[in-house]
């Protein structure tokens, strides 16, 4: 198999995709789905490896960390949340292609206990954490209507409650809008479906847009509610509602020829990033209306499995180049390099006919640090990407880690300190401390008597500032 997928990738990724975007689907219905089948949707298309193109490349300052794989886990990863104080993995071995679905949870991601599992599904796609419950949609139970949402108020395995969503087929994504839960679907009506949670045990249909046939991934934005469409004989890109989901929404056509949404992430600041397929390549697209899009200029052309936010940046995991990191979600910065032996760990997975379009590798913020699922080996990675700053008219760039912290933390610079001094200061200004002859590109920094609060650094050499940034001092 492995030899099979790496002669399909040496295939794949040289070609000039034509036509434009080659996607094939299946038919939906009881018999039709009542077994296993090769694909629901496979895209094919051509990534831009050119890691320096639009993007900026310094200094790495961070690196992925292998650091476990459930026992019996798949080679999936498809999505990552955090629940209860702990992480939760979403895994398939193909998601709607092949039998088995696990969802894991871990505290330190070396040790995995099962919470949720079912042979007989091909994946939870997407879970949601609202209400204070944990929402896991089943993608494809048996191949069958209905289908289903797990719920559950701890995420301990056999706490789940079994909802059923009336005439469903596959089940997408799950979310909260305007104080009401619904969930995405391919209907048993071969049209897609936005379901509504009854507050008991039942998802009925709601909306059956007359142009959809799987209604996928979800986002929530500036008080309208974003719902991928998956239909290659239909323009429709994704659907836009601004009010009551049973009113008929916007039928938006944005992209060329017909596009395939991996990933759409609604920042904290009021940005939309659109990982999708179209005229055979893969684009990532930005907007802060959720109506009109433009190519990222660091991102566009890569393949962008997911974003998350942390410590105030937006963070980018990218198949052929690593993990980006932004301080104004416009510019990136690539900070980590993807793991050497494992270079296609972070890239769609490879199935006949293309990629398969439900399974990227995903990322979650957790304590402090970034945790990303592979989608091809199974297994989890670490990033402590601390704080990495490089201001203008500055040569020299330093990470901090852990930021905030409460006893000590290290630095570490990306060019060898001889003799430095930093220079600490107050919210206000004001030089609290001062530490001298600092050499080399490590050293830990002790808070002694320092407050809580927000400090300012400077490092210099030889009487000139080299570099600055900001570190937070808690209990």
């Amino acid at each position: 198999m492995k030899s099979q997928i790496t002669k399909l990738l040496n295939q794949l990724l040289p070609l000039a995709i034509t036509p434009a975007c080659l996607v094939g689907m299946q038919g939906i219905s009881t018999a039709q789905n009542n077994k296993a089948v090769s694909h629901a949707q496979a895209v094919y298309f051509k990534v831009n490896e050119n890691k320096t193109d639009n993007g900026s490349v310094t200094p790495m300052t961070a690196s992925f960390v292998e650091m476990g794989k459930p026992t019996g886990g798949y080679k999936c990863i498809v999505d990552m949340t955090v629940f209860g104080g702990r992480m939760y993995l979403a895994t398939a071995d193909d998601p709607l292609g092949n039998w088995g679905a696990t969802v894991y949870y871990t505290t330190n991601a070396t040790s995995f206990t099962s919470a949720l599992s079912d042979a007989s599904s091909q994946g939870y796609l997407r879970m949601g954490v609202f209400d204070n419950k944990l929402w896991i949609p089943d993608g494809d139970p048996n191949g069958m209507d209905p289908g289903y949402v797990y719920i559950s108020t701890t995420g301990n395995s056999g706490s789940f409650t079994k909802t059923t969503i009336i005439g469903a087929v596959h089940t997408f994504d799950v979310i909260k809008y305007n104080n009401k839960a619904y969930v995405a679907n391919g209907m048993a009506s071969s049209m897609g479906g936005m379901c509504e949670f009854d507050g008991s045990n039942t998802w009925n249909s709601v909306n059956q847009p007359a142009s959809s046939f799987r209604l996928k991934y979800m986002a929530q934005f500036n008080g309208k509610l974003f719902v991928a469409n998956a239909n290659p004989n239909s323009g429709t890109d994704y659907y836009l509602w601004s009010g009551s989901v049973s009113s008929a929404p916007q039928a938006m056509d944005k992209v060329a020829g017909d596009g395939s949404t991996y990933q759409i992430y609604a920042t904290s600041t009021g940005k939309l990033f659109w990982t999708v397929v179209y005229s055979g390549a893969i684009h990532v697209l930005q907007s802060t209306d959720g109506i009109s899009w433009t190519p990222s200029a660091s991102l566009d052309g890569k393949f962008v499995s997911d974003f998350e936010e942390l410590n105030g940046k937006l963070y980018a995991l990218d198949w052929k180049g690593g993990l980006w990191e932004s301080s104004d979600q416009n510019t990136f910065t690539l900070i980590a390099p993807i793991p050497s032996n494992a270079p296609d760990a972070f890239g769609p997975l490879p199935v006949s006919g293309g990629y398969n379009a439900d399974a990227r590798a995903s990322m979650v913020a957790y304590n402090g640090s970034l945790y990303c699922g592979s989608s091809t080996n199974g297994k989890v990675y670490k990033v402590d990407v601390g704080t990495s700053v490089q201001e203008a008219g500055q040569d020299l760039t330093f990470g901090i880690y852990p930021n905030p912290f409460s006893t000590s933390t290290t630095f570490n610079t990306t060019k060898p300190l001889e003799n430095a001094t930093m220079t600490v200061y107050n919210s206000v200004g004001e030089m609290v401390k001062v530490v001298k002859n600092i050499n080399g590109t490590s050293f830990v920094f002790n808070r002694d008597n320092l407050p809580n609060g927000l400090y300012y650094v400077q490092l210099s050499e030889d009487n000139k500032t080299v570099s600055s940034s900001k570190m937070i001092i808690t209990n």
